[in-house]
């Protein structure tokens, strides 16, 4: 599914949120990203946030993906965690 499709919202905010961040010869991109609801977070290198809101109201909206432009990227770690719900009116089962 393409990047901001994941809802059918008009409300939804489709704009793309873009940060600079210059890195050093051979440093690598560490993101740390957190999604909450209907809020998006992601931290770089401790230089840059972005924080979004996003409505993800179609059913197979529940994924995330990673991309390069202009040249190619390489994963060489992921650790991905679930947060439990913090009020019990947001469980589900």
């Amino acid at each position: 599914m393409a990047a901001g499709r994941s809802s059918l919202s008009p409300d939804a905010d489709r704009q793309n949120h873009r940060a600079t961040l210059k890195l050093g010869p051979g440093e690598p991109l560490r993101l740390t990203l957190f999604l909450d609801g209907s809020v998006v977070e992601v931290f770089a290198n401790g230089q840059a946030c972005l924080t979004g809101r996003i409505y993800p109201t179609r059913n197979g909206s529940v994924g995330v993906g990673l991309f390069a432009r202009e040249g190619h990227a390489r994963v060489l770690s992921l650790d991905a965690y679930e947060m439990k719900a913090i009020s019990r009116d947001r469980l589900t089962t």
